[in-house]
């Protein structure tokens, strides 16, 4: 055995991955699996030079020095099924996103340009599963028909024991199938790794990722000194993995401060790793995250242009002819819109406030939502006024069972006069959300009534003890400390609320601006009405 990496804990190594091996060889194929020490054949002690075929399993990564690789990784393994692809590797790293995805339309942008400005037959992309970026990665080089290096890592911080570590890969080839036929034979193991010269665009390799390996150091003298490993073992394994693995890094969102930027640093200021450049992205108005000077000769600005056409909500909802009356109604009737609406007479009518929506329509797949937001689809607008907008033209409010116990689905209300809403405007830390927002749809309270809307009844862990099954869905602990008292006077109705089958004279949409209304009005004719300021509102 040539040439194995020197390390301190170099006998140590060899001496658990050959264990490892042994432990190894009831598993299907794996005699022809490769082992790699750090940056070398196992067996052989070959150099790593870009890609190999087959099963194969590493200490470290292999284009890494043993150094390097410990300094990022720590003792990890890695277990590559379908081998390790010879292709230029471009890491798309990022700092979290907001809750609103739709409002994340710029990083989405670089995304998207990241992806279609990758090479299809030259390049892979790197995620790694439980990072910022990884499910959006993955989705964009499949829509794209770009190739994904996927990580996968096991959820366990802890160091754990060689036989810990076999049963991990026991489970990881579990996971998984390659095709036997592109297994190498014996006789290659003791040459130069093969390598497969060309992949066809959109492949998809994964990888999965142990836990750290329990290593009993022998030395005080390491070739990674032990605080510079535990500085980096601060920041999570996932991100880590990340910036040792790109040839090019794209860093799409840089949060001062944050883990993204802390990586960076140390990756300008390793000697193994600012080799690999950094192309750092600019925020929607051309404004670069702040650099240092040693990070000036690997870290390249990263200019995108934003597309100049109009995003407006007007141009996503186009007019629709207005409707005539359901259900044969009079034109008396349509007047009385006129004459009795929820700011005249707020004792007989019951409102239901809508706000804007965090990920898909209630009908809607994830995967959808997503692929609207890679491709930047003004359909995945999920503001307030496009929520109110889709329960318009649908003609339905959808029942959920969000925070209703005993998980009925209900469609809720209130009786709090419209004029009180901006006085009463509350966030509620634990949802993250406001309440009372001045969004949504008012209802008469008679023609609730009668379709089976009946006002909450408050009470605690006894009243619900005693409360009927009929009438559990009605029931609120106020005692839960979800915020919930008896002044939001609220009322429900089980199932959804199909509003083109009611009367247009029971159905008054309200909205936050006279700029909203505008937009509300081109699509329905129901009547649209403002909500008052607070200083105009009734005493």
């Amino acid at each position: 055995m040539s040439g194995v990496p020197k390390t301190e804990n170099s006998p140590t190594f060899v001496d658990a991955m050959l264990r490892l091996r042994r432990l190894s060889e009831g598993l299907p194929e794996s005699a022809r699996w490769r082992w790699m020490l750090f940056d070398e054949d196992l067996k052989s002690g070959v150099k790593y030079r870009n890609g190999s075929a087959g099963p194969t399993v590493s200490l470290g990564m292999p284009w890494l020095s043993a150094a390097c690789s410990q300094r990022w990784l720590g003792s990890r393994l890695f277990f590559w099924p379908q081998g390790i692809p010879r292709r230029l590797r471009v890491s798309i790293v990022s700092s979290r996103l907001k809750q609103r995805l739709d409002e994340e339309s710029w990083w989405f942008d670089l995304l998207r340009t990241a992806t279609l400005r990758s090479d299809p037959t030259h390049d892979v992309l790197c995620a790694v599963a439980g990072t910022a970026a990884h499910r959006f990665v993955c989705r964009a080089a499949e829509l794209f028909g770009r190739s994904v290096l996927e990580f996968h890592v096991d959820a366990r911080d802890r160091a754990v024991s060689i036989d810990e570590i076999s049963a991990w890969l026991v489970q990881s080839a579990g996971r998984v199938a390659w095709d036997s036929l592109a297994a190498v034979t014996e006789s290659d193991l003791v040459a130069e790794p093969p390598v497969v010269e060309s992949y066809a665009a959109g492949t998809h390799w994964s990888v999965f990722v142990s836990p750290p390996l329990t290593v009993l150091s022998n030395s005080a003298n390491a070739d990674s000194p032990a605080e510079e490993i535990q500085e980096l073992s601060r920041q999570p394994i996932n991100d880590r993995i990340l910036f040792a693995t790109g040839d090019r890094i794209q860093a799409l969102r840089t949060r001062p401060g944050g883990v993204v930027q802390s990586l960076l640093m140390e990756h300008v200021q390793d000697s193994e790793r600012r080799g690999s450049l950094v192309l750092l992205a600019s925020d929607a108005v051309g404004q670069m995250p702040a650099l240092t000077g040693e990070s000036q000769g690997c870290v390249i600005p990263w200019l995108v242009i934003s597309s100049s056409d109009d995003a407006s909500i007007e141009n996503n909802f186009p007019s629709r002819v207005r409707c005539v009356l359901p259900s044969g109604q009079s034109s008396t009737q349509q007047d009385l819109l006129a004459t009795c609406t929820p700011l005249s007479h707020p004792e007989d009518w019951l409102l239901h406030w809508t706000r804007s929506t965090v990920g898909p329509w209630p009908d809607q797949a994830e995967q959808e939502f997503n692929d609207e937001l890679i491709l930047g689809c003004r359909s995945s607008d999920r503001s307030a006024l496009a929520t109110l907008l889709r329960i318009v033209i649908e003609g339905r409010l959808w029942a959920s069972s969000e925070a209703i116990r005993g998980g009925f689905r209900v469609v809720s209300f209130t009786e709090v006069p419209l004029h009180e809403f901006r006085s009463r405007r509350t966030y509620r830390k634990h949802r993250r959300r406001y309440d009372f927002e001045p969004w949504g749809i008012a209802i008469r309270r008679d023609v609730l009534a009668a379709a089976g809307a009946r006002p909450v009844e408050y009470g605690d862990e006894e009243t619900w003890s005693t409360t009927t099954d009929a009438s559990r869905p009605y029931f609120q602990n106020v005692g839960s400390g979800d915020g919930w008292t008896k002044e939001e006077r609220e009322w429900r109705i089980p199932d959804h609320v199909q509003l083109n089958e009611l009367p247009v004279s029971a159905v008054v949409v309200f909205v936050d601006s006279a700029e909203s209304r505008l937009v509300v009005e081109k699509q329905t004719a129901w009547q649209v009405v403002v909500v008052p300021d607070a200083c105009l509102a009734k005493t």
